[in-house]
């Protein structure tokens, strides 16, 4: 792989085999492009936040639990996949927008969609 704003092909020989050229390739858990653009890495992390999130869903519904226990444990077990490698990310404008946060803090709250609630009253009853 060659990254590089245009797309180049190059040929590499080793022990007498051409390697194949790829586009894209997974090293240590995070998705590399040859533009260098990071989406794809942002969608798989917050897919996995998002599985993430869905294994909870037993504590999410157990009343007995505190919110700030739950909030504990959302940014203990959810934040830590959806941050890994993102020191390297190079945001766009569009992968800002994708709000994960708020609909992982309205799923914890158990807000539903069709609530009327600002984002705001849903950061203030769950900071700690």
């Amino acid at each position: 792989m060659t990254i590089t704003p245009q797309k180049q092909q190059i040929t590499i020989i080793c022990q007498g085999k051409e390697l194949e050229q790829v586009e894209t390739f997974k090293y240590l858990g995070a998705i590399i492009t040859e533009n260098g653009d990071c989406s794809k890495e942002m969608q798989a992390r917050l897919g996995a936040a998002r599985g993430a999130v869905r294994s909870l869903d037993s504590l999410r519904k157990d009343r007995s639990l505190h919110v700030k226990v739950k909030h504990r444990l959302l940014s203990t077990l959810v934040w830590t996949v959806a941050l890994y490698g993102c020191e390297t990310w190079r945001l766009k404008a569009v992968d800002v927008r994708r709000g994960f946060e708020m609909t992982a803090y309205r799923r914890l709250l158990r807000v539903s969609w069709t609530t009327h609630r600002t984002n705001t009253s849903v950061l203030q009853e769950i900071q700690p």
